[in-house]
């Protein structure tokens, strides 16, 4: 796992925080950046202005994330011509990947297989003829959260244009093996978000079971172990959601923990 593809999201220092999310990203090594979907919107007639912020700071565009209505054919030509869009800003910025994540469950698995498919599929293509490697994440409430379904939504779509990202918190809360699932699927795999969940005598401070990475109940070293044997090289990003202490203070954790836990060299 390469320094220039340890990144970190910067969802714990909220949408309109991210420049100053920047420095400190920078000081404690993680080489890119990982956004939400709205800072492509602020920053959509500008994206060479992002850029040279970016450059500035000596910070990459890792990717960026966002969901959207995976399971719903009605919102689908809209989602295509936002994701080309976005996609097309990516690219401007420098930017590797794009993350879909999630999708709600409708009434018939048959037609969530077939409409989130249809749309993943119609998306990657496009990422591809632009050179930004597009990734689908599902997470523990999606319709693809066990290894069966995932597995046909998987057979379901071109390798070459849909790639995986998964998240290790939302791995240990999904029917998946995470360090199984990691060693069938590594080829595949583009990202890895490294999140934790809380043990259960830590305060919920997030509200939602999460925890900076390092401080909870999920064998991220065994993951790690598993990401090698798969000779995964790609993105490993740090994901903490609301911080313990200040968002400052939580990459400053992460960094730490990517070190001496998951044995990764960040890039200072």
């Amino acid at each position: 796992m390469r320094p220039e593809r340890i990144g970190f999201h910067v969802s714990a220092f909220g949408s309109d925080n991210v420049l100053a999310a920047l420095s400190s990203c920078a000081r404690h090594g993680f080489a890119g950046l990982e956004i939400f979907a709205d800072t492509t919107v602020v920053f959509a007639d500008r994206p060479d202005e992002f850029r040279a912020i970016l450059d500035i700071a000596g910070v990459s565009l890792a990717g960026v994330h966002c969901g959207g209505q995976l399971t719903a054919p009605e919102y689908h030509d809209a989602e295509v011509a936002e994701w080309t869009r976005m996609l097309a800003w990516i690219k401007a910025v420098g930017g590797d990947y794009a993350v879909y994540c999630g999708g709600e469950r409708a009434m018939d698995p048959v037609l969530d297989l077939k409409h989130a498919s249809s749309l993943l599929n119609e998306i990657g293509r496009v990422a591809r003829t632009m050179g930004v490697n597009f990734c689908y994440q599902p997470d523990h409430r999606s319709p693809f959260r066990t290894r069966q379904s995932l597995g046909r939504l998987l057979e379901e779509t071109d390798p070459e244009a849909v790639r995986i990202c998964v998240d290790t918190a939302h791995l240990a809360k999904t029917e998946l093996d995470p360090a199984g699932f990691l060693t069938t699927h590594g080829k595949r795999l583009h990202v890895v978000h490294v999140r934790d969940l809380r043990k259960p005598e830590t305060p919920d401070i997030s509200r939602d079971g999460y925890v900076d990475p390092g401080k909870g109940i999920v064998d991220l070293a065994g993951q790690s172990v598993a990401l090698r044997a798969a000779g995964f090289e790609g993105w490993v990003v740090g994901v903490v959601g609301r911080p313990h202490l200040t968002a400052h203070k939580s990459v400053e954790q992460t960094a730490a923990c990517f070190r001496s836990t998951l044995g990764l060299q960040l890039s200072v």
